[in-house]
């Protein structure tokens, strides 16, 4: 499992990114990590301070998937309308256009 974690807020020092990084594992876990224990599906949990914008996203999705040399890429679906998906972009239509060599799935957004 990777969650990219916005490179926009820089902590003060060393130690408080760390505790950033392990707060947002523990958000991720808490929310996504019960249910694929319960459905016995092995994942691990990669928390990567990365950029924002839908293609430096994408890249860093394709990148990652090809290092763990991922069977799928599973993505949330936002739900931003489709007006607003066209002004500021799909992290899921740039990984199907030009990124991923594996099968993506898309799901609904908890």
């Amino acid at each position: 499992m990777v969650h990219i974690w916005a490179g926009v807020y820089v902590p003060p020092d060393e130690n408080a990114e760390l505790l950033e990084v392990e707060d947002t594992k523990m958000f991720v876990s808490h929310r996504f990590a019960r249910r694929l224990m319960d459905a016995k599906i092995p994942f691990r949990l990669h928390v990567i301070v990365g950029p924002t914008d839908t293609d430096s996203v994408a890249e860093v999705i394709a990148r990652k998937c090809s290092d763990l040399q991922a069977a799928c890429v599973v993505l949330a679906k936002h739900s931003k309308g489709r007006l607003k998906e066209l002004w500021a972009g799909s992290v899921t239509v740039a990984c199907l256009r030009k990124c991923c060599k594996v099968p993506i799935a898309v799901v609904p957004h908890y």
